[in-house]
């Protein structure tokens, strides 16, 4: 088939490119070809890792916490109109993790309108019950992705993943690294990402007080 293609003359695209490209930064499209179809296993992978890592940053759930977040999980406050998410406690004095039939009551987190986003698209972009199942691209023998969430370990491979990819697609304003080197090394959503709601806090008015409220409310989940 491929002689015949090649020997008829015909002009024939170096990729099969999917869709058109309409996302921008700074006013410029994102990339300048659509992406093809050999790409797209690795960039919806990557995608999943930057939306965990949204959730996660501005959510101040734990690592595991946002992994195991099941589709629809959204929701609003009917009396103060706050964006919600639905989810189950990765720790606390009466959680039973060690009783699998034991169920576990579903707690809100109040979250920023950004986190709704990521989950909705994280929503569209497979049918599957968990947000962050243990594949999309593969099927997993041991751990099938319709009852199984990533591993903390695979989702840390996949941040890494991105920042690599971000680092060798883009340049900075300084035609650097857009993401330098990290002085404290490869990142672990376990020891980073829950951190950072705190840091926010602190920096806003009277914000040592609410950080000091939150830090008590996260130890007592």
């Amino acid at each position: 088939m491929l002689e015949l293609i090649a020997d008829s003359g015909l002009p024939v695209a170096h990729f099969s490119g999917i869709s058109r490209i309409t996302g921008q930064i700074h006013g410029r499209s994102w990339r300048e070809h659509p992406i093809t179809i050999e790409e797209l296993p690795t960039l919806v992978r990557l995608l999943s890792a930057a939306l965990f890592t949204a959730v996660c940053y501005l959510s101040g759930m734990r690592p595991g916490e946002v992994l195991n977040l099941r589709r629809g999980c959204r929701d609003t406050d009917e009396k103060t109109g706050e964006s919600l998410v639905h989810g189950f406690r990765g720790k606390g004095f009466d959680r039973v993790p060690d009783q699998p039939d034991a169920s576990e009551p579903l707690r809100p987190w109040v979250v920023v309108d950004v986190v709704h986003a990521a989950i909705g698209l994280l929503e569209e972009l497979h049918d599957l019950p968990l947000l962050f199942p243990s594949s999309l691209i593969s099927a997993h023998g041991q751990r099938p992705a319709t009852v199984n969430a990533r591993t903390d370990r695979a989702m840390n491979d996949d941040i890494q993943d991105l920042i690599s990819w971000i680092n060798s697609t883009y340049r900075g304003a300084d035609s650097g690294a857009p993401i330098p080197a990290d002085p404290a090394g490869r990142i672990n959503a376990n020891n980073r990402y829950r951190r950072t709601l705190a840091r926010f806090i602190v920096r806003k008015p009277r914000g040592l007080i609410a950080a000091h409220y939150n830090t008590v409310i996260l130890t007592q989940k």
